[in-house]
């Protein structure tokens, strides 16, 4: 494992149960560590391809009794080596290093100690969890038992002028065409909500992490007392609120409810849904009826009114279907439809 020293020295142990060893962060919250990095950091960092010997040169020539890096291991059978590494070869190809198991001191590629220039943020989990499905929702999921459908989704965006509420549809009739609409700042059709409900549904890939502090003086500094896309989606009285803030580095700062760090979101995981303004959201389509459906249709634009009137056109021969009027006078039915 590896540990975040300031003097770049770490403490490596591990546990082997017959083919499996996990490793972990000393000192680090498991479940915000990434095992699998982890693993790949230590078997890169014991297994060493040198250059060359050096055979005409002390440990102090080479910077060794000092070392700009150095980490110990404990194999598994309980015996603990180490590796220094110390300064730079005057020929640029490498970096002197030597291990506890000989006095010899070799030169070992660059690209080896980069591979070593780490601390415990860079192990930290790749992902942010999804929405936890609450005991008895199962008319919320799907036949897998993923999260199928929920009850409210409200936004708040700095591109937005009002929030966003997104609700389940109520007409039984539609909703089977569409399952939300929106019911604040007005009432439409909603569009686009899947690319917000995807990040319940599935989670994010994170780019890494910014901090494991969480406090209230750290959201601050990362902006997330006030972030720039804030969402928050409901199942049955269970909500989960996610946050975003926009960074220098062009990143976003990232949270839920549930975050124990603060995550390090790239813009294009979010473009889906993070510049889009309140518009965006609503669909084009004003109804969804049949004309078979619907006798009155009334649309309010620029403050007037228009009332369309539909029945069906009593004379068979007739090349239109239905007889439309509006606000008394009678129109083109085909424009109407269209």
């Amino acid at each position: 494992a590896a540990s975040d020293d300031t003097d770049n020295s770490s403490d490596s142990t591990s546990t082997s149960d017959a083919e499996v060893v996990t490793w972990y962060v000393e000192g680090v919250d498991k479940e915000l560590i990434s095992t699998s990095s982890v693993a790949t950091f230590v078997g890169s960092a014991i297994t060493v391809d040198v250059v060359r010997e050096i055979t005409e040169k002390t440990a102090a020539d080479c910077g060794l009794e000092s070392p700009s890096i150095s980490f110990n291991a404990v194999d598994t059978e309980g015996e603990t080596f180490s590796v220094k590494i110390g300064a730079e070869s005057p020929d640029g190809s490498g970096y002197y290093l030597q291990t506890s198991l000989s006095d010899k001191i070799y030169v070992v590629g660059s690209g080896y100690v980069d591979e070593l220039q780490v601390e415990a943020l860079d192990f930290a989990s790749a992902s942010m969890g999804a929405f936890t499905v609450p005991d008895g929702a199962d008319d919320y999921t799907d036949d897998s038992g993923a999260l199928a459908y929920f009850d409210k989704l409200t936004v708040d965006s700095k591109n937005f002028s009002d929030t966003l509420v997104v609700e389940n549809n109520p007409d039984e009739e539609l909703s089977s065409y569409v399952g939300y609409i929106i019911t604040s700042p007005s009432k439409r059709i909603a569009e686009n909500v899947d690319k917000l409900f995807a990040v319940y549904t599935d989670g994010l890939t994170v780019s890494g992490a910014y901090t494991f502090d969480v406090s209230s003086e750290s959201l601050k500094k990362f902006g997330l007392n006030d972030p720039d896309f804030k969402m928050t989606l409901e199942v049955m009285g269970t909500t989960l609120t996610y946050k975003f803030a926009l960074q220098e580095d062009g990143y976003y700062a990232a949270v839920n409810d549930e975050s124990k760090l603060i995550n390090k979101v790239s813009a294009d995981t979010l473009s889906g849904f993070i510049g889009l303004e309140l518009t965006d959201f609503y669909s084009s389509w004003i109804s969804l009826n049949s004309i078979d459906d619907i006798s009155h249709f009334k649309v309010s634009a620029e403050g007037t009114v228009y009332d369309f009137a539909i029945a069906a056109n009593e004379d068979e021969d007739a090349e239109d279907s239905y007889v439309i009027t509006a606000n008394g006078e009678s129109i083109d039915c085909s424009s109407f439809q269209n």
